[in-house]
């Protein structure tokens, strides 16, 4: 049987042929001809091998020899053509020629947290289901039909409000067709990977329904007493089991430990922004980006709470700053407007304020280009993982293309974020970080909080369930310069004491 890695990474290598692609890498137009070269050489001499062997006359025999010997100097060039690549390309050598991960790779990480993995593949007809383990994997089929993509699609669109009893029957008919066929023989597990595919990508499987609520709930229109599925499971995404296993900790030196960006925009008009009117109008009436209100006091209060790093705030918050300094910071905070454009996702944007050097609209293009050393990008704007749908590849999205950039860990939204709730979810997340917790426990904690502490309005999905985390569950090593300062000053005694009793001596 094919597994649904083989066949994502299959697709996304076909992806990876896209010239564009090559050229945001930084990949020169000589090396697709170079491969290509190589790749023809190839496909060529193994036909001649083919037609050799099913020739038994002795010219045909001499032939062959020589043709297999061809045929192994030129995957012998093949060979020496990737290990180049993945020395000098390396970010796109990953996406492209990774290998599929061992199951007992997989199996081993999974265990040292008693974590479960349910990797989803889907067809025209069938959603397949791997459930893997530290003991097992197991694969459920579903048949996929209008109906139950009807209930996706409603329940991914949550963001636009909707019937409290429409929605509990989708989401709860989602979590007995998704995951109660994954998790059913299993004994209680706090925490579940998701690597979604086809439509499942618009899906935020903390809002599934465990069971079906009371119809006292129903009648109350109480939202808060759903019976969520974040209510009991730390979740966490990641796009493929090949980038899941990839996430060993990376001790990299960093400048800035934390850098937060929090522009204002005072309804600025679109067209200033280079944003086009397709886009635009798709995200904001009449023509001006609406301000954000809470956007820099997120950002200033979870700098205070880290007590260190760096808040850019309103005009200083510009493209040109986060270019200057986003590649040697550790934590990166973006507090901010984005759009997905789904015609051309390359031209997706986040924005900054702008200055003499930038107009303030970071592309995903440009993402791309770069080279970030983050281990954590918080992407507290509209939209970040949203994007247009590639076949067997998943969303093509800003959030994407962190990752691409170098960002193993991202919190992104699946749709337009609630300013105020928005504020209120990324300061707990990150006071749970600062307490030590995994990162995916501080998300699925600072949502369950919001909902403890929302009045019933405040409580529907649409206002805190769009941040979603690709990436590890490890905590984040937060540095102290209280103790850094201690330390220096230890150190600087000492050789003060050793140079006077030196010369004492």
């Amino acid at each position: 049987m094919i597994k649904p890695d083989q066949c994502k990474a299959t697709i996304l290598r076909e992806k990876l042929q896209d010239p564009g692609i090559r050229q945001i890498a930084g990949l020169p137009e000589t090396h697709r001809h170079r491969e290509d070269s190589l790749r023809q050489e190839i496909i060529f001499l193994e036909h001649l091998v083919l037609a050799a062997r099913n020739d038994s006359s002795t010219p045909a025999g001499q032939k062959l020899v020589a043709y297999q010997a061809r045929l192994l100097a030129a995957k012998n060039r093949y060979e020496a053509y990737l290990a180049e690549t993945r020395q000098k390309h390396s970010n796109f050598f990953q996406l492209k020629y990774s290998a599929v991960p061992a199951l007992t790779q997989l199996r081993h990480q999974l265990a040292a947290t008693g974590t479960t993995l349910v990797e989803y593949f889907a067809t025209d007809s069938v959603f397949y289901l791997f459930r893997i383990t530290a003991e097992d994997l197991q694969l459920r089929q579903v048949r996929r039909d209008a109906q139950l993509d009807s209930a996706i699609y409603r329940t991914a669109a949550i963001q636009h409000a909707g019937d409290i009893d429409q929605f509990a029957t989708d989401a709860h008919r989602l979590y007995r067709s998704l995951l109660a066929p994954a998790l059913s023989s299993l004994p209680y597990t706090a925490e579940l990977v998701i690597i979604p595919d086809g439509p499942l990508h618009y899906l935020p499987f903390q809002i599934l329904l465990e069971k079906a609520p009371s119809p006292e709930t129903l009648a109350a229109e109480n939202w808060r007493e759903l019976p969520y599925l974040i209510k009991t499971k730390n979740i966490r995404y990641e796009y493929s089991a090949a980038l899941l296993l990839e996430q060993s900790p990376r001790r990299r030196p960093h400048q800035h430990y934390y850098s937060g960006f929090a522009p204002a925009f005072s309804g600025q008009p679109l067209a200033s922004r280079g944003i086009g009117s397709a886009v635009a109008n798709r995200h904001w009436r009449g023509g001006l980006i609406p301000d954000l209100k809470q956007n820099r006091p997120e950002v200033q209060t979870v700098h205070q709470l880290l007590r260190t790093g760096q808040a850019f705030l309103a005009e200083a918050a510009t493209e040109r700053a986060f270019k200057q300094i986003a590649p040697q910071c550790r934590l990166l905070h973006l507090a901010t407007h984005a759009c997905a454009d789904d015609e051309d996702p390359l031209y997706s944007q986040i924005l900054f304020s702008p200055d003499s050097a930038e107009d303030g609209a970071l592309h995903a293009y440009e993402l791309y280009n770069m080279q970030l050393s983050a281990d954590l990008a918080v992407l507290s704007a509209c939209q970040t993982g949203a994007g247009r749908l590639q076949r067997g590849e998943g969303v093509m999205s800003l959030s994407r293309a962190f990752k691409y950039a170098g960002c193993p860990n991202i919190v992104m939204s699946l749709w337009n974020a609630d300013d105020d709730a928005s504020k209120n979810i990324i300061l707990r997340f990150f006071e749970h970080l600062k307490a030590g917790q995994n990162k995916d426990d501080a998300l699925s904690q600072a949502q369950r909080d919001y909902l403890r502490q929302a009045t019933l309005a405040e409580a529907h999905p649409s206002r805190w369930a769009t941040f979603v985390l690709i990436g590890d569950d490890k905590p984040v090593e937060f540095s102290s310069p209280v103790w850094w300062v201690a330390l220096l000053t230890l150190g600087l005694c000492a050789l003060i004491v050793y140079v006077f009793f030196g010369r004492a001596q």
